[in-house]
């Protein structure tokens, strides 16, 4: 009898601790990598950025001023470190499919432990739109600053997003420094023409 109530014992916690073993790791890989501010990923100009958007991650911390993002869904964070002075414009899009996309950027900054330093007087560019295609604009980057940016995936649906420097290689167009990605893997590739499409 005894025995019998241990295998009902094990039985109904095992059952619970898979369960909850379940939830841990679904809630562990519904993460992403860089979706806190302290995380952030650095971004070089010249290559396009690609990656699955979150869904179902959570919100940006409370802290920073988000200005016009009035929620921030399913964050990711990015910085640049400045390498030639000059106006930086950056695309941002969702595809497949039309799914709205937001962003903030803020800076200029001396290093990237600023996240508590994210105000409405450092703020570059923001947008709250309805849209899936984004531009932000860094008008007057100097070198050796760094600017952080975070796009979040507003209509928390299954779509990658992309975004690319639009301005390389024009006349007073800046561009960020490289090196910081060198030893970085992800899904990039080269795109000339600006389609979010591989060349």
């Amino acid at each position: 009898r005894e025995i019998i109530r241990w295998v009902i014992f094990l039985k109904k916690y095992t059952y619970l601790l898979i369960i909850a073993s379940v939830f841990i790791l679904n809630k562990s890989f519904s993460q992403t990598i860089n979706g806190t501010c302290q995380n952030a990923l650095p971004f070089c100009t010249g290559m396009t950025f690609n990656y699955q958007a979150g869904v179902n991650t959570g919100t940006a911390k409370v802290g920073p001023d988000y200005t016009c993002l009035y929620s921030q869904p399913n964050p990711v964070w990015y910085y640049l470190l400045i390498a030639q002075p000059g106006a930086i414009d950056i695309h941002i899009q969702s595809y497949p499919g039309n799914y709205d996309v937001d962003f903030a950027c803020w800076g200029p900054f001396t290093s990237t432990a600023n996240c508590g330093n994210l105000t409405s007087l450092n703020t570059i560019d923001c947008s709250y739109s309805s849209s899936y295609q984004e531009d932000c604009n860094i008008p007057s980057a100097q070198m050796g600053e760094y600017y952080i940016f975070m796009i979040t995936n507003y209509s928390n649906q299954l779509t990658n997003i992309a975004f690319s420097q639009t301005n390389t290689g024009q006349i007073g167009s800046g561009s960020a420094n490289c090196g910081a990605v060198a030893n970085f893997s992800g899904n990039f590739f080269l795109d000339s023409n600006g389609n979010s499409i591989h060349d």
